[in-house]
């Protein structure tokens, strides 16, 4: 029995330790996580809208979105701009992707970045789709 409770008691103290760390990582990377890149030397400097002058003002139109911030990629000299959005809102989810063909279309996008993915994501069975109105249906139904 003694050692039953040992060994619980070590499942038990190694739940709360993965579960302060936790919380200390989550604390540290959205609590205070600017703060943090701010000071780090070599952080991706913030671009204010202003200087984003082209983009911000004349190429995504206002009714679309609007871009308050852009970072530098480091040493590429690329821009990367989060786009944030409200989950779950079709009419919003449409707006972030006619930004993305906007920005495709003037500028060429290489990448684009989603959260919650990994990797490549294979988007060619929605293209195989011949019927056009199950298509978007589909489409339409996944926002």
């Amino acid at each position: 029995m003694k050692k039953i409770f040992k060994k619980l008691t070590k499942i038990v103290n190694l739940k709360k330790t993965v579960a302060l760390a936790t919380a200390v990582i989550f604390v540290s990377t959205t609590v205070v996580g600017q703060g943090y890149a701010g000071i780090i030397p070599g952080a991706a400097p913030v671009v204010n809208s202003a200087a984003l002058g082209e983009i911000a003002n004349k190429v995504i139109p206002f009714n679309i979105g609007k871009i308050t911030d852009a970072l530098y990629s480091g040493k590429s000299g690329s821009i990367v701009i989060n786009i944030q959005d409200l989950h779950s809102h079709a009419e919003t989810q449409k707006n972030v992707s006619t930004i993305l063909e906007i920005l495709d279309k003037k500028y060429g996008l290489e990448r684009v970045y989603v959260e919650g993915a990994y990797g490549e994501v294979n988007t060619k069975w929605l293209s195989s789709i011949k019927d056009k109105r199950v298509r978007e249906t589909v489409l339409n139904n996944m926002l």
